[in-house]
């Protein structure tokens, strides 16, 4: 009962975090698009795309071994697997700092790079801080300094907008000064000392051993990711503008999203092999209908008056208001990635997390295929109508992998189901 009751506040805990997290990122990208120039809010939507992308891979590699072998250890044990963290997090660092400062070079703003790579360090360093204490279910403990790095980037945003002071490489200064703030708040939090003993070269190993499948999905994800935006981008930074903002409009559902997410993979993973994958299908089922209760209204809102929505967020002047149709596209794909979502967590909870895998590549090849062709020839609305397809290609992939899951698995009362894969949280870093 008091496992339980722990793990009930830390999941009410993780949903405070995660709103905490995604209503940052909401308010910081609002105000951005509402301030910069189109093309200047372009090239800060690529890059930090690119720093979110790149995130996905210290999630990987870093993050979701940590969080494993963290949670299996006591006290002394977390503070030495975050310690290891901190230097594996320091040597992958340099060769992620060298592809930011290649796509700043090529977009030509260096010096916007180099601020970017301050952003990227202080954010993996206080990824990697409260992951830790999240692996020993310490969310109500990390919310606090995940506010201070989210919410409080917004709000000194606001504050440097108001006086007038906004350029991209004070904002990417801003990301860094919250994060690193963080981090060292939750340093003090776990009592952590970062100190040398033997053993970090068996961690190098152990953490690739364990990351080497999650980073092969990340890098699918990436693909996808990346794909639309910098397509968009060759014809001009000001068609990522148009795209980013319509994007961050549906930031603001993150939370019921990875929320029903993690409820559904431990909800699976417990009944599949008793009662079968029709039986866990069923459980995946009705949670998904409640998340989608909850998204129904606000999907409807964008789908019936996306101009109103759109002039409600970026103001009557704004250049986006003529996007309405691109936004229309882009709930249906919301829409139908939500339905993946919950396909993909079912998948997690069976512990075959490689089938994920091969969705997210299935993504990423329909990204590259009908992303190109469609953003030349329809600009935004064909970025949308491209992402739309590859959520549908997604969902379908999923749905014809696990109608064929169905003939494997069986229901077997004897044995227990012991999910060893990786669990969706665990590799994916903070929705920024």
């Amino acid at each position: 009962m008091r496992s339980t009751s722990i793990q009930n506040r830390a999941g009410l805990w993780s949903l405070a975090d995660q709103g905490a997290v995604s209503l940052g990122n909401f308010l910081t990208n609002i105000l951005l698009a509402r301030a910069l120039a189109p093309a200047e809010y372009g090239i800060f939507a690529l890059v930090f795309g690119l720093l979110l992308v790149l995130s996905s891979i210290h999630a990987a590699v870093v993050i979701y071994p940590l969080s494993i072998r963290a949670a299996a250890s006591d006290s002394d044990g977390l503070r030495r697997y975050a310690s290891r963290s901190l230097l594996l997090t320091g040597l992958l660092f340099l060769p992620l700092a060298a592809v930011v400062f290649g796509a700043a070079e090529f977009l030509g703003r260096q010096q916007v790079g180099l601020w970017a790579i301050a952003a990227l360090l202080c954010w993996l360093v206080q990824e990697t801080m409260r992951r830790a204490l999240m692996a020993h279910l310490r969310h109500g403990e990390a919310v606090w300094g995940d506010i201070l790095s989210y919410v409080g980037q917004a709000g000194i945003i606001f504050l440097s907008l108001r006086s007038g002071r906004v350029s991209l490489e004070l904002i990417f200064g801003i990301i860094a000064a919250t994060s690193i703030l963080a981090a060292a708040f939750q340093a003090l939090q776990l009592r952590l000392s970062i100190f040398w003993k033997r053993g970090v070269a068996e961690s190098v190993s152990d953490f690739w051993d364990m990351g080497r499948w999650a980073l092969a999905a990340n890098g699918a994800v990436a693909l996808s990711s990346l794909a639309l935006p910098w397509f968009l981008a060759l014809r001009g930074t000001q068609m990522t503008a148009s795209f980013q903002a319509l994007v961050s409009l549906f930031g603001v559902t993150n939370p019921i999203i990875l929320g029903i997410g993690n409820l559904i993979v431990p909800a699976t993973a417990g009944i599949v092999r008793r009662d079968g994958i029709g039986a866990a299908w069923r459980v995946a089922s009705s949670l998904g209908l409640r998340g989608a209760a909850l998204l129904l209204p606000y999907y409807l809102v964008i789908a019936l008056w996306p101009r109103f929505l759109l002039r409600l967020f970026y103001g009557p002047g704004s250049p986006y208001l003529a996007q309405g149709m691109a936004l229309r596209l882009l709930v249906i794909g919301y829409s139908v990635a939500y339905v993946f979502q919950l396909l993909a967590a079912v998948f997690y909870g069976l512990g075959q997390s490689k089938n994920v895998l091969k969705v997210q590549s299935a993504g990423a090849a329909s990204a590259i295929i009908l992303g190109f062709p469609l953003v030349f020839r329809f600009g935004v609305p064909g970025a949308s109508g491209a992402f739309t397809l590859v959520c549908i290609t997604q969902a379908a992939t999923c749905l014809w992998l696990l109608v064929r899951a169905q003939s494997v698995i069986v229901p077997n009362t004897k044995t227990p189901l012991t999910c060893t894969d990786e669990h969706v949280e665990a590799v994916e870093p903070a929705r920024r």
